[in-house]
């Protein structure tokens, strides 16, 4: 894969809620004191601080039965506007989507990311938008028809109907995802040449730490650039001392049979100095290392296979050569190896002089049993459940402050945002973007500046500029801190790509983020359809 799975800690998200839950939540109440003490005098706090004490009553007296009466009603109002027919479009999109996708002549690997891509890609384009729209047009249609009003005046509360309209969508995006991705799986499983079948899996990695050794013996981050502009990879020099070495601090031996082989994927890339012989790979050279009493054993040199991965199997019986002793050391893996209590580590060599290979971190890993298809593929859809349920819950929410096409337009531009500008901000927020903020490149394009040269120093305009940037930064840590971070959903690439969707790297955030929002979606929800006034139409 072209990046790496970061787990996710469970305990600084949780703090992280807290701070910007408790936080925001303040703001808006000292706001909307100091507002209405303005406005109505000494009665605005204490309306104000009534509305806080029938928000926490309105969640000590909720009922299930009520919300899911909600839930059932919005299903069925669904069900009658044809919602479930988007399923039949769905089908006739894989009856022809063959004539289209028949790539026989390609690497097996290649048809396994498309067809896969292909699936979750239609999966997404079809339920996302469908239940974004009944969400957005909902409660607007219900105060327009004025059905609204015959709900709030009975027993159910307004909490009440806002959790059974997020509710009722999700269920309705649930179906038509049950039935795609039935459909989906099972197109997949037919669709795919026999060849590519036998290696659908979903492969189970566990990384390492990445260091480099350059060709001096010195100890370095990174690797040496060969030119290329994009610095996913760094490189080592063939016939020197120069390594890569992968270290597993943490690694558990008992996921290891000891009656198997450990297995070692490997995905490196190779730059060439010289031409040479066009029919010969480069020969790498891997290096298993004890980090307690740095036993080393070298292992046979292998091809480096370009353009796919190189599977390398650890025999558990190890037999190096003792110059000192003079005769040859067994060595078992489990116990003398992995079972170190300071992790062990792989090194990396390239034989070939005047000859580099390419590397990153998640191009080496540990390759546990593989999982089966089903297993990865069911995740991917969980995540686009997961999705689909922090898309509706915030589309209600909005939906109760405007009307239907501002809370689409809105949403939109939520999702827009974060799947599309998330990077923008966070490099304007931490200040790594080439230009500077805001201010800053406005002055530099008006002056034609070059994006990486110091501002001039004794220039007016140019230090206003300068000083004017933290204020934006601050607002844009503020609008990221609002706008839900989706980059953990995106769970088709792991599935395209032949792994099994990470837990702590992706489902975790995905269940966290989807509850955190889900919380503030009802009770933001709540406070809009209690304040706005159910006769506009």
């Amino acid at each position: 894969m072209t990046f790496e799975p970061i787990p996710y800690d469970i305990s600084e998200g949780f703090l992280h809620f807290l701070y910007a839950f408790f936080g925001f939540g303040l703001m808006i109440v000292l706001l909307g004191v100091f507002v209405t003490r303005l406005s109505m005098g000494t009665r605005g706090p204490k309306l104000v601080l009534q509305q806080l004490k029938d928000g926490l009553h309105e969640i000590t007296s909720l009922s299930l039965k009520r919300i899911m009466a909600i839930a059932t009603l919005t299903f069925k109002e669904a069900a009658r506007r044809k919602v479930f027919y988007i399923i039949i479009l769905f089908a006739l999109l894989f009856m022809f989507a063959n004539w289209f996708l028949s790539m026989s002549d390609q690497r097996t690997d290649f048809q396994i990311e498309v067809y896969v891509s292909f699936v979750l890609t239609v999966i997404s384009i079809l339920v996302i938008p469908i239940v974004l729209l009944l969400s957005c047009w909902g409660i607007p249609e219900d105060i327009r028809q004025r059905s609204l009003h015959t709900v709030v005046t009975k027993p159910a509360h307004r909490m009440e109907v806002v959790m059974g309209r997020i509710f009722g969508f999700v269920g309705i995006g649930s179906i038509l995802l049950l039935f795609m991705g039935v459909i989906g799986y099972f197109w997949i499983m037919r669709a795919l040449p026999v060849e590519a079948q036998n290696d659908l899996a979903c492969r189970v990695p566990v990384y390492g730490k990445l260091y480099f050794i350059d060709k001096d013996g010195n100890e370095t981050k990174r690797g040496i650039n060969t030119g290329d502009q994009w610095d996913f990879r760094s490189y080592i020099e063939g016939a020197t001392k120069g390594r890569a070495i992968w270290t597993f601090n943490d690694f558990d031996s008992s996921a290891v049979s000891p009656n198997e082989p450990l297995q070692v994927e490997t995905r490196f890339e190779a730059f060439r100095t010289y031409k040479g012989n066009i029919e010969d790979t480069l020969q790498v050279e891997l290096t298993v290392v004890n980090n307690d009493n740095q036993t080393r054993v070298r292992l046979t040199p292998f091809p480096l296979r370009e353009y796919t991965f190189n599977l390398v199997e650890i025999p558990q019986t190890l037999k190096v050569y003792d110059d000192e002793q003079g005769k040859e050391i067994e060595y078992n893996l489990s116990k003398d190896i992995l079972s170190s209590e300071s992790g062990f580590s792989l090194e990396v060599r390239c034989l070939d002089s005047q000859q580099y290979i390419g590397m990153a971190n998640p191009d080496l890993f540990i390759r546990l049993p593989d999982r089966a298809f089903i297993v990865g593929f069911s995740k991917a859809i969980f995540g686009q459940w997961l999705l689909l349920v922090l898309i509706v819950s915030i589309s209600v929410a909005l939906s109760c402050m405007v009307k239907g096409p501002i809370a689409t337009i809105a949403t939109v531009a939520l999702l827009m945002i974060s799947f599309m500008f998330s990077g923008v901000l966070n490099e304007q927020i931490t200040g790594r973007a080439i230009g500077g903020g805001p201010m800053e490149s406005l002055y530099r394009m008006i002056s034609q500046t070059n994006e990486t040269s110091r501002l001039p120093a004794d220039d007016t305009i140019a230090q206003i500029a300068l000083s004017l940037d933290p204020i934006f930064s601050n607002m844009l840590w503020i609008v990221k801190h609002i706008i839900p971070d989706m980059s953990s959903f995106s769970m088709a690439e792991y599935l395209a790509k032949g792994f099994d969707v990470n837990a702590s790297a992706a489902i975790i955030p995905s269940i966290a983020v989807t509850l955190s929002y889900f919380l503030v979606s009802v009770i933001v929800g709540y406070y809009c359809l209690k304040l706005r006034e159910l006769e506009s139409k």
